[in-house]
């Protein structure tokens, strides 16, 4: 990840994709970038990249508490500013989504991450994974299979909806867990909770291999018992969102 300022606002863009991209080259030194930052009217993160580099972006800067700027140059994406509709004119409206906090022990060691897409928990190739789940002090249940997503209605259009199960408006304050490949039991689906819910997960003494994913990042792999938290953090993640844009960004999201 590179870093550059402009107005006091972070510039966040790939290395690789600088090395390899004129467009980029020519949009970082262009007036149009110098304009579209002076008329921001608060201190800023500007990421100019796809779903890779907001991720990156988002968990080196979070906690400096700014809101981010996401400006697509290449793919569409369901989170990205379409640069067409971000103009040194724009008005933006801000969009606050919860950030997620995953926390993880095993023997003597300890690993935090965050998310805001999703956790992906599993056992590893061709392997099955035993979790115990319980949700806050009321509800307990245990789950067989190829593991299990902790999924925010960011993501919930995405790798959820691979898996057949819901797709949940992104204004809801909710978390999805969804089971993948489940042998038992049978009929569990997925599980729709408040996102301020806290949720523990313990793989069994019988089927220890882990392996535990924040928005792809790999946080750890593991043959040893594993307790698991996932807990909502007292900080936010603020999109800005080119007003021109939020018909299409809206629709990307539901659609």
């Amino acid at each position: 990840m590179q870093y550059s300022k402009i107005h006091s606002h972070i510039i966040c863009y790939s290395a690789f994709k600088y090395a390899h991209t004129e467009t980029l080259k020519e949009f970082l030194v262009s007036q149009e970038l110098e304009a579209i930052c002076k008329n921001l009217t608060e201190q800023s993160v500007v990421v100019l990249g796809w779903d890779g580099t907001m991720l990156r972006a988002i968990k080196e800067n979070y906690t400096k508490n700014l809101p981010f700027l996401w400006i697509n140059l290449w793919n569409k994406w369901f989170l990205l500013n379409d640069k067409g509709y971000v103009t040194r004119n724009s008005t933006y409206k801000k969009e606050v989504f919860p950030i997620m906090e995953c926390d993880i022990v095993t023997q003597d060691k300890k690993y935090s991450d965050i998310f805001i897409n999703e956790a992906n928990i599993s056992a590893g190739w061709w392997k099955m994974l035993e979790l115990w789940v319980e949700l806050g002090k009321r509800n307990h249940f245990h789950v067989k299979g190829d593991g299990l997503l902790v999924v925010t209605p960011l993501w919930s259009t995405g790798y959820n909806t691979s898996l057949w199960w819901p797709i949940m408006a992104h204004s809801t304050q909710n978390l999805s867990i969804t089971p993948k490949a489940i042998w038992l039991p049978k009929s569990q689906q997925s599980i729709i909770i408040n996102d301020n819910e806290v949720i523990q997960l313990n793989n069994s003494w019988r089927c220890h291999s882990i392996e535990i994913y924040a928005d792809w990042r790999e946080i750890v792999k593991t043959e040893h018992e594993t307790h698991i938290t996932i807990i909502k953090s007292d900080m936010n993640l603020t999109l800005l969102i080119a007003k021109d844009y939020e018909n299409i960004w809206d629709n990307k999201i539901l659609g």
